[in-house]
Protein backbone atom coordinates (compact mmCIF):
# COMPACT_ATOMS: atom_id res chain seq x y z
CA UNK A 1 0.00 0.00 0.00
CA UNK A 2 1.39 3.66 -0.88
CA UNK A 3 0.13 6.91 -0.15
CA UNK A 4 -1.68 9.06 -3.12
CA UNK A 5 1.06 11.62 -3.94
CA UNK A 6 -1.42 14.47 -4.42
CA UNK A 7 -3.54 14.19 -1.07
CA UNK A 8 -1.46 11.43 0.61
CA UNK A 9 -4.50 9.06 1.25
CA UNK A 10 -3.46 5.36 1.69
CA UNK A 11 -3.63 3.71 -1.97
CA UNK A 12 -3.81 -0.14 -2.90
CA UNK A 13 -0.84 -1.21 -5.33
CA UNK A 14 -4.22 -2.64 -7.90
CA UNK A 15 -5.40 1.52 -7.90
CA UNK A 16 -5.23 3.26 -10.82
CA UNK A 17 -6.70 6.55 -9.13
CA UNK A 18 -7.10 7.93 -5.37
CA UNK A 19 -10.20 7.21 -4.04
CA UNK A 20 -9.66 10.41 -2.15
CA UNK A 21 -9.01 12.88 -4.82
CA UNK A 22 -9.20 11.26 -8.24
CA UNK A 23 -5.36 11.89 -9.00
CA UNK A 24 -3.93 9.24 -11.44
CA UNK A 25 -1.72 7.05 -8.69
CA UNK A 26 -0.56 4.11 -11.08
CA UNK A 27 2.67 2.09 -10.66
CA UNK A 28 5.62 3.72 -13.01
CA UNK A 29 5.88 1.12 -15.64
CA UNK A 30 1.88 0.23 -15.33
CA UNK A 31 1.02 3.71 -16.11
CA UNK A 32 3.45 3.85 -19.14
CA UNK A 33 1.80 1.04 -20.58
CA UNK A 34 -1.17 2.97 -19.91
CA UNK A 35 -0.11 6.32 -21.06
CA UNK A 36 -0.86 6.03 -24.59
CA UNK A 37 -4.57 5.23 -23.98
CA UNK A 38 -5.70 6.85 -20.99
CA UNK A 39 -3.75 10.04 -20.35
CA UNK A 40 -4.71 11.75 -23.44
CA UNK A 41 -8.84 10.99 -22.36
CA UNK A 42 -7.69 12.58 -19.19
CA UNK A 43 -6.68 15.72 -20.28
CA UNK A 44 -9.34 16.37 -22.42
CA UNK A 45 -11.96 15.68 -19.25
CA UNK A 46 -9.89 16.38 -15.60
CA UNK A 47 -10.71 14.42 -12.83
CA UNK A 48 -13.86 16.28 -11.32
CA UNK A 49 -12.14 16.18 -8.18
CA UNK A 50 -8.42 17.01 -7.96
CA UNK A 51 -7.00 19.57 -6.18
CA UNK A 52 -7.95 22.91 -5.75
CA UNK A 53 -10.43 22.80 -8.98
CA UNK A 54 -12.23 20.16 -6.93
CA UNK A 55 -12.55 22.23 -3.95
CA UNK A 56 -13.81 24.85 -5.94
CA UNK A 57 -16.20 22.85 -7.98
CA UNK A 58 -17.42 21.56 -4.46
CA UNK A 59 -17.87 24.82 -2.85
CA UNK A 60 -19.84 25.89 -5.76
CA UNK A 61 -22.00 23.24 -6.27
CA UNK A 62 -22.38 23.19 -2.34
CA UNK A 63 -23.25 27.02 -2.33
CA UNK A 64 -25.62 26.32 -5.36
CA UNK A 65 -27.91 23.53 -3.17
CA UNK A 66 -27.94 26.14 -0.11
CA UNK A 67 -29.48 28.86 -2.64
CA UNK A 68 -32.03 26.25 -4.02
CA UNK A 69 -33.07 25.37 -0.28
CA UNK A 70 -33.20 28.83 0.86
CA UNK A 71 -35.32 29.81 -1.88
CA UNK A 72 -37.81 26.94 -1.39
CA UNK A 73 -38.05 27.61 2.68
CA UNK A 74 -38.00 31.47 1.38
CA UNK A 75 -41.20 30.38 -0.86
CA UNK A 76 -43.03 28.21 1.64
CA UNK A 77 -43.37 31.15 4.53
CA UNK A 78 -44.39 33.48 1.96
CA UNK A 79 -46.75 30.88 0.13
CA UNK A 80 -48.44 30.51 4.10
CA UNK A 81 -48.41 34.01 4.38
CA UNK A 82 -51.43 34.48 1.87
CA UNK A 83 -50.02 37.80 0.72
CA UNK A 84 -47.32 37.17 -0.83
CA UNK A 85 -48.29 33.49 -2.03
CA UNK A 86 -47.49 34.95 -5.84
CA UNK A 87 -43.53 35.48 -4.90
CA UNK A 88 -43.81 32.12 -2.80
CA UNK A 89 -44.95 29.93 -5.38
CA UNK A 90 -42.54 30.90 -7.66
CA UNK A 91 -39.72 30.55 -5.06
CA UNK A 92 -40.60 27.59 -4.53
CA UNK A 93 -40.56 26.73 -8.31
CA UNK A 94 -37.36 28.64 -8.96
CA UNK A 95 -35.34 26.72 -5.58
CA UNK A 96 -36.87 23.38 -7.05
CA UNK A 97 -35.89 23.57 -10.13
CA UNK A 98 -32.20 24.49 -9.09
CA UNK A 99 -31.61 21.60 -7.09
CA UNK A 100 -30.23 19.47 -10.41
CA UNK A 101 -27.54 22.06 -10.62
CA UNK A 102 -25.32 21.48 -7.60
CA UNK A 103 -24.90 17.64 -9.70
CA UNK A 104 -24.19 19.42 -13.12
CA UNK A 105 -21.54 21.57 -11.59
CA UNK A 106 -19.66 18.40 -9.61
CA UNK A 107 -19.56 16.95 -13.11
CA UNK A 108 -18.07 19.96 -14.88
CA UNK A 109 -21.23 20.07 -17.00
CA UNK A 110 -20.07 22.32 -19.57
CA UNK A 111 -23.30 24.11 -20.42
CA UNK A 112 -23.21 25.58 -16.61
CA UNK A 113 -21.40 28.97 -17.48
CA UNK A 114 -23.75 29.23 -20.48
CA UNK A 115 -26.66 29.22 -17.77
CA UNK A 116 -25.18 31.66 -15.32
CA UNK A 117 -24.16 34.08 -18.26
CA UNK A 118 -27.92 34.58 -19.05
CA UNK A 119 -29.25 34.70 -16.19
CA UNK A 120 -29.11 38.85 -15.05
CA UNK A 121 -32.53 39.85 -16.32
CA UNK A 122 -33.77 37.01 -14.33
CA UNK A 123 -32.40 37.49 -11.23
CA UNK A 124 -33.08 41.05 -11.51
CA UNK A 125 -36.62 40.13 -12.04
CA UNK A 126 -36.87 38.09 -9.09
CA UNK A 127 -35.31 40.33 -6.93
CA UNK A 128 -38.27 43.36 -8.03
CA UNK A 129 -40.53 40.59 -7.52
CA UNK A 130 -39.95 39.84 -4.39
CA UNK A 131 -39.18 43.28 -3.27
CA UNK A 132 -42.59 44.40 -3.97
CA UNK A 133 -44.96 40.72 -3.14
CA UNK A 134 -42.29 39.22 -0.87
CA UNK A 135 -39.70 41.60 0.98
CA UNK A 136 -36.43 42.34 1.35
CA UNK A 137 -35.07 38.08 2.13
CA UNK A 138 -35.85 37.58 -1.23
CA UNK A 139 -33.63 40.53 -2.58
CA UNK A 140 -30.70 39.35 -0.05
CA UNK A 141 -31.07 35.71 -1.85
CA UNK A 142 -30.50 37.44 -5.05
CA UNK A 143 -27.69 38.99 -3.73
CA UNK A 144 -26.40 35.33 -2.57
CA UNK A 145 -27.16 33.99 -6.09
CA UNK A 146 -24.81 36.46 -7.57
CA UNK A 147 -22.34 35.72 -5.86
CA UNK A 148 -22.70 31.82 -7.33
CA UNK A 149 -22.75 33.44 -10.69
CA UNK A 150 -19.38 35.14 -10.31
CA UNK A 151 -17.93 32.08 -8.50
CA UNK A 152 -19.35 30.17 -11.75
CA UNK A 153 -18.23 32.71 -14.75
CA UNK A 154 -15.26 33.27 -12.55
CA UNK A 155 -14.19 29.29 -12.80
CA UNK A 156 -15.49 28.32 -16.05
CA UNK A 157 -12.08 27.19 -17.43
CA UNK A 158 -13.27 23.89 -14.94
CA UNK A 159 -16.08 23.01 -17.30
CA UNK A 160 -14.62 23.79 -20.77
CA UNK A 161 -13.45 20.03 -21.40
CA UNK A 162 -16.21 18.47 -20.18
CA UNK A 163 -19.04 16.75 -21.68
CA UNK A 164 -22.79 18.01 -21.74
CA UNK A 165 -24.96 15.74 -19.24
CA UNK A 166 -22.20 13.41 -18.27
CA UNK A 167 -21.63 13.04 -14.45
CA UNK A 168 -18.47 11.40 -12.93
CA UNK A 169 -18.27 9.19 -10.00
Amino acid sequence: MSACPQCGKPVSAGDNFCAGCGAVVQAPARAQGIAAGIAPAMRAFPAPHSGADGHTLRRIAEYERIAAILWICLGACQVLMVVTIIAGAWNIYAGWSRLKLPDMIRARDRRIPALYENNVAQLLVIGVLNLVLGGMIGVVFVGFDFIIRDMVLRNRHLFAGARAGTVDA
